[in-house]
């Protein structure tokens, strides 16, 4: 299930997550049922697989200008092209057709620009790209303790234990009131490494499969129309000290899961929905808000099914145009700074996608 430094099953996850989104805006247009807050839950595992992502292609990385510098170019275009597309495109929707689009009004416009924004689902491209800045450091600070595996483990987990426990505040669109789910994340990438390099049974173990499957039974389970564990949002927020921990075991297991979970999360057709995920998770809710403009004789499964066509379609002709390009131009500028003397600490295929 794994290519490399690449964690296919990963891609699967990341659009499950994605559709946990899309279904939750869904029902709360009443195209699909009551599942209130699901998309809180998507945002959370989205958050926890950037945490893993980045430890694991970068945990390993002493302090180097370049390779850092290659970092945040990777990092930036990665997802500012897309976002600013997209925050872009509802600007002049807004503009010329007076229409709804996200709000997107010449001063939420210029917020979202400096990623200040808050409008809608853009609020959590701000958030992820203060963690890309935040990151550096963290890792830059563990690989003191490259040596001490076990130690750099402890370290970590200390920091996880009380991020748990103490809630930091901040605007929404600051990493700070998330941290615990990226923190999360990281622990998990750090032992995923830890069991690559001196615990390879314990990656083959056969029962991750079934601890992928508990663990993606949970995050179904808490959503609050069918677990009733909260009521409101910030309830849920609020429950993180048990949120993120199971985001960051269904992380883990999944990477390391064969089986029917590998297997359907390593899947073609899973894959190519974590593919253009972030595309899919920026301009899903716009055409979800057109859906009771379909004929009222539509089933709600086939206002459903049309939403999602319409969403993927539109998904991939930006990841094709926009998202895409520009990742790759991004991965051929870090190189060029890069290039020419290679750290002795960056491993072959390390380069995050």
């Amino acid at each position: 299930m794994e290519n490399g430094k690449h964690i296919q099953a990963l891609d699967g996850l990341r659009g499950f997550a994605c559709l946990m989104v899309i279904f939750s805006h869904a029902g709360n247009r009443g195209v699909f049922f009551k599942i209130t807050l699901a998309g809180q839950l998507g945002v959370m595992l989205f958050f926890a697989l950037s945490g893993f992502l980045m430890a694991y292609l970068y945990g390993n990385q002493a302090f180097s200008f370049k390779v850092w510098l290659g970092y945040a170019i990777k990092r930036f275009f990665r997802v500012y092209p897309a976002y600013l597309f997209t925050i872009t495109l509802a600007f002049l929707v807004v503009s010329v057709t007076s229409q709804s689009f996200y709000g997107m009004d010449a001063p939420a416009y210029l917020k979202h620009v400096l990623l200040l924004g808050t409008n809608n689902v853009l609020w959590t491209v701000p958030v992820e790209m203060r963690f890309y800045l935040w990151f550096p450091i963290l890792a830059i600070l563990l690989f003191f303790f490259r040596n001490q595996e076990k130690l750099r483990l402890g370290v970590l987990g200390g920091l996880w234990i009380v991020l748990l426990v103490v809630n930091i505040p901040g605007p929404q669109y600051s990493v700070w009131p998330y941290i615990e789910f990226f923190v999360t994340g990281v622990f998990v990438g750090y032992l995923y490494l830890y069991m690559e390099t001196h615990q390879p049974a314990a990656r083959s173990w056969r029962g991750w499969g079934w601890v992928a499957a508990v663990c993606l039974a949970g995050v179904i389970y808490a959503i609050p129309d069918l677990g009733h564990f909260y009521e409101v949002e910030a309830e849920m927020w609020a429950a993180s000290w048990a949120l993120a921990p199971l985001m960051g075991l269904t992380v883990l297991a999944v990477a390391n899961a064969q089986g029917i979970i590998g297997w359907v999360m390593g899947s073609s057709p899973a894959r190519f929905l974590g593919k253009i995920s972030f595309s899919l998770y920026l301009l899903h809710n716009r055409i979800v808000g057109e859906a009771n403009s379909l004929p009222a004789f539509f089933p709600a499964a086939v206002k459903l099914l049309i939403v999602v066509a319409v969403s993927i379609l539109a998904a991939l002709a930006v990841y094709t145009l926009v998202e895409n390009p520009s990742r790759r131009w991004g991965k051929r500028l870090a190189k060029r700074v890069t290039e020419g003397r290679p750290h002795k600490d960056l491993q072959p295929g390390t380069s995050a996608s």
